[in-house]
């Protein structure tokens, strides 16, 4: 299992060709039985594919003196790059006018080893909706399932945390290759997710676990979520020439947007998720300072005045 390759690449295990992906943001998966060995160390090889030539002279010159000029614009760049890719890739890459533009390449996210039976979850799903004046939700769970074989299967879910504990079976019917499974369960008064500054972030555990008919364990998947609705409002009485005549609501409540700026905090992909998550927790805590130092009460945070 890949969770990101950046950009283009092909993969080989024990020296027998498995497969290949393009996409940067694409998690990709290959079955390796017929070429993992057992008991020995295996050898795993990833030939990642070189910058594309046609983008080379434009990646250059966004950050030179014509940057942000002309043909030379570093939004005119990604275009190119989009249409030479025909896939996702970070836009970053291009600078913009407050960053840095460099093309990167390699492993930026996990690869990992998954063992299972003859069929696998292979992406998990879950929303919620609520109801009831926010006391009651439906948490949907929608699986995406590989298998090798039709085979009957059982599809079960569980959700858990704050004092509830729900669960659910479903029963499938699997074919060869791509299935999808649903299964709705409901929750009873849920502990609603807040932004910052606005409540509490409970979370639930979710747990999926596919079975054969018999019982056997096929595969299981496991996920947090944070049960909320977020919908846009008409802001009333906003000038018909406003150019953005609405407002966020959060579980009822309309919420302050201030927009703020967070560029990538190192050109280097793989480097980022610590220095990332520290510089949102030390958001997080500017955003209190703020509001305690200006003395604004929860009527403003809440957007009522």
């Amino acid at each position: 299992m890949f969770d990101g390759v950046d950009f283009d690449c092909q993969v080989w295990l024990n020296g027998k060709w498995i497969g290949r992906n393009a996409g940067m943001f694409r998690r990709f998966w290959f079955d390796v039985t017929s070429a993992i060995q057992p008991d020995v160390t295996n050898r795993l090889a990833v030939r990642i594919s070189r910058m594309p030539e046609a983008l080379v002279h434009p990646l250059k010159a966004a950050d030179g003196d014509l940057s942000g000029k002309g043909e030379d614009f570093f939004g005119n760049g990604q275009h190119k790059m989009l249409r030479s890719l025909k896939d996702l890739k970070s836009a970053t890459n291009w600078g913009f006018d407050w960053g840095v533009n460099i093309w990167t390449l390699g492993i930026w996210k996990n690869v990992y080893l998954e063992m299972t039976g003859q069929a696998r979850i292979s992406w998990l799903q879950v929303q919620s909706r609520l109801s009831g004046h926010y006391r009651k939700a439906a948490v949907r769970c929608r699986a995406e399932i590989q298998s090798d074989s039709a085979v009957a299967a059982r599809f079960e879910v569980r959700l858990r945390g704050h004092g509830s504990d729900v669960s659910k079976v479903v029963n499938a019917s699997l074919k060869l290759g791509t299935n999808y499974v649903e299964a709705e369960l409901t929750l009873d008064n849920p502990a609603l997710w807040w932004p910052n500054g606005q409540g509490e972030q409970p979370l639930y555990d979710v747990e999926a676990v596919l079975k054969e008919a018999g019982g056997q364990c096929f595969d299981t998947k496991t996920t947090r979520i944070g049960v909320r609705e977020i919908r846009w409002g008409q802001v009333e009485g906003a000038p018909t020439n406003f150019i953005n005549p609405y407002r966020l609501f959060v579980n009822g409540q309309p919420v302050r947007m201030m927009g703020s700026n967070l560029i990538p905090p190192d050109p280097l992909f793989g480097r980022m998720p610590q220095r990332g998550l520290r510089l949102i927790e030390l958001a997080r805590a500017a955003w209190h300072e703020h509001i305690q130092a200006l003395g604004w009460g929860s009527d403003f945070v809440r957007g009522d005045v």
